[in-house]
């Protein structure tokens, strides 16, 4: 009934105002009837006020018969929907307003290219988006798990798409009372709908809330549809696609779309947001708050639009047309905008109690909102009229990333009110920035750079259709989208990491549960890289994704963690306690008191931050060591190439394939900054290539070495890259800066020091480096430290590390021999380290004959991509000197593995180069996650393991003994000193038969009984003790699980604590 009067209304007022006919060359002769422009206008503005009106009542029916749960998740959809038609619609509509009298005689084709491809697009981002929701969302991915829901789903979303284009058309055609009809009959439509599922059903669930939306658009898409054959005389709607005049529909509507669309983004996300991050009622009391703030807003869009086609019209009507337009925002503005304030309670009330209590204030807050927003609309309507557009691209972007980001912190922080709160503080920056920038913009500068013919004006004031404006467009697109990628793959990985269980982990790591939302995430920041290698370097941008891609490798297991993970960061965390309690260093405690420099400086960072100690900061320790070595990766980088698109992948690539794990809060982690920052210093300021005098052995590795280079291929002229000359003191600046961090080095840790030292030596024999004496200066640092500052260390161990040196048996048995044992999937992540550290040297081979052939040879790193082999035959270093070789060869094989993967790229980069970066990412990521990753079912701890641990601390005393079966428990972070540990793994001998649990836990007894002497002693069993040895097997003296079977039949020890992840035996006094 509504929408016959609505029509009847529409069709009577050409008649009232006198209507006139517009011929439509080429459809035959035919007339179009076009409304007087007042008329045309009022059913524009009244579609708009019925669609909000009815759309309020179908949202206070919906919240009158389903519950707050069930009506937020409808909202959400509903949100998602029309995200996906905002998307879909590919600025279309605005480009058949553009194009419209140029190509009337062409209209069928005109409308059917621009029908067909808003329903493809519509069609294939509806799917996308169900297929997120159900790999991502933990709250809508009720869309995908219903088939029912998923289809009006995808049918609303197309249907959604075609009422936009309809009605952009109708604007065109200057026939509002089209727009006003399908706006009533779409929300009477929807209306009657729920009338019905709430008729039907007592408890209505979200999906039969959202369906009336999917009937009611395909109503209203018919009636469309109708409406346009008869308006267009012999018109027939056909689904073909004309390819020039769908590029020319493409041109001129990707500015404004993209503008439109940074500016709606945001209001469609947050209720995806907050149904995802909150909760799904939460969402229904949001989404009536936006609902009722947009009828604030309505004011300043609307005048931006008076403001858009004033000075499109007169470009010299900037200044009046937009002080016009500031003045009746404010003033109307301030109208509606306290009088939704003052009536928030009752509006929201007419939801229900549930909507008024916790939406009030929000909406209050909300609605402050017009005042930034009347700027930021007239200054995106003068870029519009003016054709700066990239600007205010920009602008949009940057606002709708931040304020959204700001209101899913605060929402998540501080609920609605502080959701509210951060999206009026962004929109109020936005407003400043509009301010500034409208008050800068003078007349004169107005008028743009080249003026069209009057023929050639629009109303959209876009340009003409023309290449190069594409081209610009384009790169203003991409741009902004580098930037917003890696955002979107941190809220992505953010939302799928909170749904992730841990609990079901197994012997393949983490990739064993991790959320396919993860993988999504990382190909959106693959992605958003690819891009920002496109077009000049930009520095900026580059060092922002490295961070981001830094956060989502190697902060991915922080959701996931209870405590902090690995038993040896408790052990460091243990020695800097040691010292913050006033402890001395103490050679004769152990190893890490005799390099105890790192620990001094964690102390001080401590004190200095007031910390009580280092493991609350411990998991962030991985994540922030390597944004420390980004720099000096950078510079190693450009140490090898002039090619600034090498230099970010070969940094990319090294940290998809730093898998060793040795950046957690650790001596090694430290000193491998400094290790890297050496090498940077000595392969740039130091560097440069001395040829001494004519030797025969110089000759002859000359010839040899030219003689190879010719075998391989490489072209003739070789072109190094050459650094900027230093001056002496400079270069003595540097020396003294090397000599520091060799001493930092040398005080911190064993190994790196020799590292550092073959690195050294190796740059200096090859005549790469000016700086020849600091191979001696840290050789003298390196004896002196040890002769004198860890002496005592080398008594007790010196005859033990002289026994393994120059043993590459030895090396190679207990670097891979040991190590590869296990369950078969622990076995997997083995065999993927070993292959994917083989993997990358041979590609580093590759790189290096690539690069010789290209003549841009990199000689210092091809030698240092493989020299830290030599440290494998010195010695076995526990087992982990192959992982430290690996470590340090890493930031020379990344340069070389990009110039192998990627050969000269140089200025020649292309989509299909773009796509190769993610698909090769998409590889390296894999293997990072197992291979990193991959013992994580031992390494994670739980909360109650650290609950037995600390009530060992509250009950052991100074003489007792405190034993575990293996070491990997989270323990030794306080009384390092004081409480006497037992590893039984080191302790006990192995045993040729196993044993019975009853006689392993007698021999364990009787063990701990020899070591307690007056004290008492206690056995600990932990979850993640049980877990390493499934993963690993059994050691040579028993099984955990054995000694935990027989600790509690055995009369000796009896049972002082218990939880779900661990066990404490005390051994009895007359045991």
């Amino acid at each position: 009934m509504i929408g016959r009067a609505a029509s009847r209304i529409a069709l009577v007022a050409p008649a009232l105002v006198g209507a006139r006919r517009r011929t439509m060359p080429g459809t035959g002769g035919g007339t179009v009837q076009a409304l007087p422009s007042a008329v045309n206008s009022l059913a524009l503005i009244a579609a708009k006020v019925a669609a909000m009106g009815l759309g309020f009542l179908f949202w206070l029916v919906a919240a009158r018969i389903a519950s707050p749960t069930e009506v937020g998740l409808a909202a959400g959809a509903v949100s998602a929907m029309m995200l996906c038609t905002q998307f879909a619609i590919l600025g279309f509509g605005s480009a058949v307003i553009t194009h419209l009298k140029a190509n009337e005689g062409r209209l069928p084709t005109l409308l059917n290219s621009a029908l067909t491809l808003v329903v493809s697009a519509s069609g294939v981002l509806s799917l996308v988006f169900v297929g997120f929701s159900g790999l991502v969302l933990a709250q809508l991915d009720v869309v995908a798990h219903s088939p029912a829901f998923a289809a009006l789903f995808v049918a609303a979303a197309v249907f959604g798409t075609l009422g936009i284009l309809l009605d952009q058309t109708a604007t065109a055609l200057r026939r509002g009372d089209q727009a006003l009809v399908r706006n009533v009959v779409f929300g009477v439509g929807t209306l009657l709908g729920l009338v019905a599922v709430a008729t039907g059903l007592d408890a209505p669930s979200a999906g039969a809330v959202f369906a009336p939306w999917a009937v009611a658009g395909a109503l209203a898409t018919t009636v469309g549809l109708w409406q346009l054959r008869r308006a267009i005389p012999r018109y027939r709607i056909r689904t073909s696609v004309d390819g020039p005049l769908s590029g020319a529909l493409v041109r001129s509507a990707l500015p404004n779309y993209a503008l439109t669309l940074a500016e709606r983004t945001p209001g469609l996300l947050l209720p995806v947001i907050v149904t995802e991050l909150l909760a799904p009622d939460t969402n229904a009391t949001w989404y009536a708050v936006w609902m009722m703030a947009w009828i604030v807003y309505i004011v300043p869009v609307q005048v931006g639009l008076t403001v858009f086609s004033e000075v499109a019209a007169d470009p010299g009507s900037h200044s009046a047309a937009v002080r016009r337009g500031v003045r009746s925002s404010l003033g109307i503005g301030l109208l509606v905008a306290g009088t939704v304030a003052v009536a928030a309670d009752p509006l929201l009330g007419l939801l229900g109690p549930h909507y008024a209590e916790g939406g009030a204030t929000p909406l209050r807050i909300l609605v402050l909102g017009w005042l930034p927003l009347t700027f930021v609309h007239c200054y995106y309507a003068a870029a519009r009229a003016h054709r700066r557009l990239r600007e205010a691209v920009a602008v949009a972007v940057v606002s709708a990333v931040v304020s959204v980001t700001a209101a899913a912190a605060g929402g998540v922080t501080g609920g609605l009110t502080a959701m509210a709160l951060a999206w009026l503080a962004v929109q109020t920056a936005t407003g400043a920035w509009a301010l500034l920038r409208l008050r800068a913009t003078s007349p004169a500068a107005a008028v743009p750079r080249r003026a069209r013919p009057a023929s050639e004006a629009s109303p959209s004031g876009m340009a003409p259709d023309s290449g190069p404006v594409r081209g610009r467009v384009v790169d203003g697109l991409l741009l902004p989208a580098a930037w917003v990628l890696p955002v979107v793959a941190v809220v992505i990985a953010w939302v799928a990491l909170r749904r992730a269980e841990v609990s079901g982990i197994t012997d393949l790591g983490l990739v064993s549960v991790l959320p396919s939302g993860y993988y999504v995430a990382f190909v959106v920041l693959a992605g958003g890289f690819a891009l920002g290698l496109r077009g000049r370097e930009r520095p900026a941008l580059l060092a922002f994704q490295m961070v981001v891609t830094v956060v989502l490798l190697y902060a991915v297991t922080l959701p996931f963690e209870q405590v902090p993970r690995f038993s040896v960061v408790y052990r460091h965390a243990g020695v800097v306690d040691h010292f913050l309690t006033g402890g001395a260093i103490d050679p004769d405690i152990d190893a890490y008191f005799n390099w105890p420099g790192f620990f001094v400086l964690a102390e001080f960072i401590a004190e200095v931050a007031g910390l009580d100690g280092v493991l609350p900061i411990a998991s962030y320790a991985p994540a922030v060591f390597n944004l420390l070595v980004l720099p000096a990766l950078v510079v190693i980088a450009r140490a090898a190439t002039g090619d600034w698109r090498t230099v970010w992948l070969s940094v990319w690539i090294y940290y998809l394939t730093n898998w060793v794990g040795q950046d957690y809060l650790a001596p090694q982690a430290f000193a491998f900054v400094l290790y890297a920052t050496l090498a940077a210093a000595a392969l740039t300021t130091l560097a440069g290539r001395l040829d001494g005098p004519p030797r025969w052995w110089r000759t002859s590795a000359t010839a040899l070495l030219r003689a190879a280079g010719r075998r391989l291929g490489a072209a003739r002229a070789q072109v190094e890259v050459q650094w900027p000359r230093v001056t002496q003191r400079e270069r003595g600046g540097v020396v003294l800066a090397c000599t520091l961090m060799v001493a930092a080095m040398v005080a911190s840790h064993q190994l790196t020091p020799f590292a550092s030292l073959l690195l050294l030596l190796t740059l200096v024999l090859a005549r790469r480096m000016t700086g020849r004496l600091l191979p001696l200066i840290a050789s003298v640092l390196v004896v002196a430290w040890l002769t004198f500052m860890a002496a005592g260390y080398l008594d007790g161990h010196l005859a033990e590390i002289w026994a393994d040196a120059l043993s590459l048996g030895s090396s190679v048995g207990s670097n891979v021999g040991e190590r590869v044992t296990g369950s078969a999937e622990h076995l997997l992540v083995v065999y993927a380290r070993l292959g994917l550290a083989g993997v990358l040297w041979l590609l580093a081979a590759i790189g290096v004959v690539r690069m010789l052939r290209h003549g841009r040879p990199a000689p210092g790193h091809a030698v240092l991509a493989f020299t830290p082999l030599l440290l494998v035959p010195l010695q076995p270093y526990g087992g982990e000197i192959l992982l430290r070789s690996y470590l340090f060869a890493l930031p020379f094989v990344a340069v070389l593995v990009a110039w192998a993967l990627f050969p000269g790229v140089g200025a020649r980069w292309s989509w299909r180069r773009g796509g190769g970066v993610v698909l090769v990412s998409c590889a390296l990521l894999g293997a990072f996650l197992l291979t990193r990753y991959g013992n994580e079912r031992a390494s994670l701890f739980t909360s109650q393991e650290r609950d037995a641990v600390m009530y060992l601390y509250a009950t052991a005393g100074p003489e007792d003994v405190v034993a575990a079966g293996l070491p990997n428990m989270p323990w030794q972070d306080r009384r390092y000193d004081d409480v006497d540990v037992e590893i039984l793994s080191r302790s006990l001998e192995p045993v040729a038969t196993p044993e019975s649990p009853r006689q392993l836990a007698d021999k364990v007894a009787d063990h701990l009984e020899s070591k307690r002497g007056e004290g008492t002693a206690y056995l600990v069993i932990t979850r993640s003790q049980l877990s390493i040895e499934q993963m690993m097997g059994p050691p040579g003296w028993g099984s955990v699980q054995d000694l935990q079977q027989g600790a509690l039949t055995s009369q000796r020890y009896v049972l002082v604590y218990r939880n779900a992840d661990a066990a404490v035996f005390e051994l009895r006094e007359d045991s």
